[in-house]
């Protein structure tokens, strides 16, 4: 489920030219607020992609994911230069990256890793 949230966010990640800060953490399953910030002179859209089980690090490809692709849990699409969106995703456990969508813009340095753990109890 994609939501826009004004909830406080378990992670603030910061898109420049070339770059994505930071890069990889850990949450607890459960509902996870993101916030993306992006620092560039363009407007950005971003994907959430659940990996498959046995992938712990996120393929690069050339073109943006597509709506309907198995991967996808979310996107948020449209942030302005210099704005700022944030969504929430109930996450199950597992691994996931949160990658720029934007065409051109699929570098490594621009994936944000989240390993997504079990609730504790």
């Amino acid at each position: 489920m994609n939501q826009t949230s004004d909830q406080t966010p378990d992670f603030e990640i910061e898109f420049r030219d070339e770059d994505m800060e930071p890069h990889a953490d850990v949450a607890p399953a459960g509902p996870v607020t993101f916030q993306l910030i992006n620092a560039t002179e363009n407007s950005q859209d971003f994907a959430l992609l659940e990996l498959e089980q046995d992938e712990t690090e996120w393929r690069d490809v050339s073109e943006p994911v597509s709506d309907d692709d198995i991967h996808v849990v979310g996107f948020i699409r449209g942030i302005p230069a210099h704005g700022a969106s944030a969504a929430t995703w109930d996450l199950e456990e597992g691994h996931y990256v949160m990658i720029s969508n934007t065409p051109g813009d699929r570098l490594r340095a621009s994936v944000f890793e989240l390993t997504v753990q079990p609730v504790e109890g």
